[in-house]
C-alpha cells in the first residue's frame, strides 16, 4: 500500500512539473509570438520597440525598420530627398549632344547652365560641363546623359539626369543617386515630381532593401 502511496505521489509530482514546464512554455511562445507581430506605427516605434533595421550597399535615399509583416517603415534623409537644383549660368559653354527634334529653349538651357566641372581643375583647365539629350517628351521631360567633358565616355554613357520644364524655365532634378546607372529613375523621384511614363514607362522600387523591381509609372 505505502509503495503504491509512493507511486501515486510521485505521478502527481511529475504530472504538476509537467505542466509547469508546459504553462512557462506557453508564456515563453505567447511573448516571443507577440515581440515578432507587434503593430508599428512609424519608424522610430518600429526601431524602438524591436523592429528589423536594415541596411543596404547601393545608393541610399534613406534608412529603414522592417516589422513582422510586410510593412516597411522608412526614414528619408533630407539631404538625398528628391530636389530642384539651383540654378547657376556659367559663360563657359557647355558641351551639348542633341538632336534635331530637341527644343532649343532646352538646348539653350543646358549650355548656359553651371556644371562645377572647373571646380578642382588646374589653372587654364578646358573642363566644362557634359550633356547628351537622350529624349525628350512633349509632357516636359528630358532624360540625358550628364558628366563634364573631361569624363571618359564610359563615366558619361552611365550618367544620367533628368530635366523638367517648369513655367520659368528647365531645370534639372536632382540629386542623381535617385538615378540607376541604367538609365531609370527611382520610383520615389517619379511620384514626386509626376514624371511621365512617355520618358520612363518603369522606375526601380528603391526601398533599398527588397528586390529592387520595376514598378509600371502611372503618369500620363
Amino acid at each position: 500500500m505505502e509503495k503504491l502511496k509512493r507511486e501515486a505521489g510521485s505521478s502527481i509530482a511529475g504530472i504538476a512539473v509537467a505542466l509547469v514546464i508546459i504553462v512557462l512554455l506557453v508564456i515563453v511562445g505567447l511573448m516571443v509570438y507577440k515581440n515578432h507581430h507587434k503593430t508599428f506605427t512609424s519608424y522610430d516605434d518600429c526601431i524602438n520597440n524591436g523592429g528589423q533595421w536594415l541596411t543596404y550597399d547601393g545608393a541610399i535615399q534613406f534608412d529603414a525598420c522592417k516589422g513582422s509583416g510586410p510593412e516597411l517603415f522608412l526614414q528619408y534623409s533630407a539631404q538625398n530627398m528628391p530636389n530642384i537644383s539651383s540654378n547657376q549660368t556659367t559663360k563657359k559653354t557647355n558641351v551639348v549632344l542633341s538632336n534635331a527634334s530637341d527644343s532649343s529653349d532646352l538646348i539653350n538651357y543646358l549650355t548656359y547652365n553651371y556644371s562645377g566641372c572647373n571646380i578642382g581643375q588646374p589653372a587654364g583647365s578646358s573642363a566644362t560641363g557634359y550633356f547628351k539629350i537622350l529624349e525628350e517628351v512633349p509632357s516636359g521631360f528630358a532624360e540625358l546623359n550628364y558628366g563634364c567633358s573631361n569624363y571618359s565616355q564610359a563615366e558619361l554613357s552611365k550618367s544620367y539626369i533628368i530635366a523638367m520644364k517648369l513655367s520659368s524655365g528647365w531645370v534639372l532634378l536632382s540629386p542623381t543617386n535617385n538615378m540607376f546607372d541604367n538609365g531609370v529613375p527611382s520610383c520615389l523621384l517619379v511620384d514626386m515630381f509626376r514624371i511621365s511614363k512617355s520618358l520612363t514607362p518603369q522606375c526601380e522600387q528603391n526601398t533599398g532593401y527588397n528586390d529592387g523591381s520595376l514598378r509600371a509609372v502611372s503618369y500620363p
